[in-house]
């Protein structure tokens, strides 16, 4: 009896060793990119009156998470140091306004293009003297393309169906804007 206990544990062993096992996990991919960029605003040069460029500046950390399958299925994105803002090369003026945020994004497995993704969006996005946009907003958008080689989804907002604090109206903030960027 002895020795049929030993050999029963091996025998055991040998057979959880040969059974199929759930494919594992991969570990979330963490990346760091550098989102710098400055473009002419169109509709902020015409409603102040002189050019108007809009600028972001800072990295975006993006961590990707997947399903067993390895298809992304949740994305969150810090912006920790991230600023935007706008300036008039002809007046010398500009706004810049910090945007400390986050966002916890999730999709349908391998988030194929045109896909729906749940947005859940917390922290400051703008702020011009005494008007800010901040709190939670909670919505939907759909992928629409990939950051490449990373392969992180790229989406645009569809639906907002949640804010935690009411954003100024567009003519406050254009209004202000102006205000700065072309005060004559």
């Amino acid at each position: 009896m002895r020795r049929a206990i030993p050999l029963l544990v091996l025998a055991m062993l040998a057979v959880m060793a040969a059974a199929p096992s759930a494919a594992a996990k991969p570990p979330p991919q963490h990346f760091r990119l550098d989102n710098s960029f400055s473009v002419q605003d169109d509709v902020l040069t015409q409603a102040c009156g002189t050019p108007v460029y809009f600028e972001a500046s800072g990295e975006i950390d993006v961590k990707l998470f997947f399903n067993n399958d390895g298809l992304v299925v949740r994305e969150i994105d810090q912006y920790p140091a991230f600023t935007v803002g706008y300036f008039s090369p002809e007046t010398g003026n500009s706004i810049v306004s910090p945007q400390p945020s986050m966002f916890m994004n999730d999709y349908e497995p391998g988030a194929p293009l045109g896909s729906t993704v749940q947005i859940s969006n917390n922290g400051l996005y703008f702020r011009v003297g005494k008007l800010k946009i901040t709190g939670h907003a909670l919505g939907e958008g759909v992928v629409v393309d990939y950051i490449l080689p990373e392969g992180i989804p790229f989406f645009e907002w569809t639906n907002i169906f949640f804010e935690s604090v009411p954003s100024p109206t567009y003519e406050e903030l254009v209004a202000a804007e102006c205000a700065i960027l072309n005060p004559n």
